[in-house]
């Protein structure tokens, strides 16, 4: 039987972590061997102590928790390490928001890896307002990634022009293209970005990395980790068979909200990243995702 672990990286939010921890304990196991690794990117508000107490006795969960707060892809890598030493079949890393909806989610995932050998698999993604996603089928590529520091730029510094260019710029989007009903996240997707929110990874990708690329706080993880298989020659799969719930799965890149300086410096610096890794890998910019 094949073994599943799970990385649930857990920052302050209790009920959030409670909750997805049940949703995996809740999953039919049917023999195979399944553990949970909770990474702590030190909350420092009793959340994690909290947990640990809650779930005292569950042998298969083990708690770690980190001095520092490592952001996203190194807390992740965490978990991820901790697992791959103990050597399990599928690592996933998964948001603490998450709840997994497929009650067959270990046999699909086990139908996936026969039919297609993925490295990374990807779900369908619900959300709170029904809707659904769960991959990008278009590469990522250095024009859009220096595009994205323009609007950066634009929301920190020049806030209200930044505001008003995006309303009238989705409004223009919504008035001059025609209502099309997007059926694409119905189909099973092969070498596709996938939603950095729930990751499956197979032992193609575990044989080969310790995780994520550990060279960004937050944002970018889903390109680069695209860039990462495009490049090796690893396949990633988006299957909607398998489907979770996203509780926080709202885009609000348009909603106005402040952005920090800190949080503006992440998203630069994820940016440069980006760019520096498509310079390196230039052929990942061409490859479209491929409908299965």
């Amino acid at each position: 039987m094949n073994s599943f672990g799970f990385v649930i990286l857990h920052y302050k939010t209790y009920k959030e972590t409670y909750e997805a921890i049940k949703s995996i304990l809740s999953l039919p196991r049917e023999g195979r061997d399944v553990a949970i690794t909770v990474v702590d990117n030190a909350s420092g508000n009793g959340s994690i102590e909290k947990l640990i107490e809650d779930f005292k006795g569950y042998n298969e969960i083990t708690f770690i928790e980190n001095r520092e707060n490592l952001g996203f892809s190194k807390g992740n890598n965490v978990g991820f390490m901790d697992l791959k030493r103990k050597g399990y079949d599928f690592i996933i890393l998964s948001n603490n928001d998450i709840e997994v909806l497929s009650k067959d989610f270990y046999s699909k995932v086990e139908l996936d890896y026969q039919k297609y050998q993925f490295a990374v698999l990807g779900p369908g993604i619900r959300n709170p307002n029904d809707g659904r996603t769960g991959c990008r089928t278009m590469p990522p590529t250095i024009s859009f990634a220096k595009g994205r520091i323009f609007r950066l730029r634009m929301k920190y510094y020049v806030k209200h022009l930044y505001n008003t260019y995006e309303k009238k710029r989705y409004s223009n989007q919504e008035s001059n293209s025609p209502k099309k009903y997007d059926d694409s996240y119905l189909c099973v997707w092969k070498n596709v970005t996938l939603h950095g929110c729930f990751l499956i990874f197979s032992d193609r990708y575990i044989n080969k990395f310790d995780g994520l690329n550990p060279a960004t706080f937050m944002y970018a993880e889903e390109e680069l980790l695209f860039i990462r298989l495009m490049s090796t020659g690893l396949i990633s799969i988006y299957d909607p068979n398998i489907e979770i719930y996203h509780k926080e799965g709202v885009a609000t890149a348009h909603d106005g909200k402040t952005m920090s300086k800190e949080g503006y410096n992440r998203h630069i610096k994820a940016q440069r990243v980006l760019i520096k890794e498509l310079k390196a890998h230039p052929e990942v910019q061409k490859i479209w995702g491929e409908k299965m």
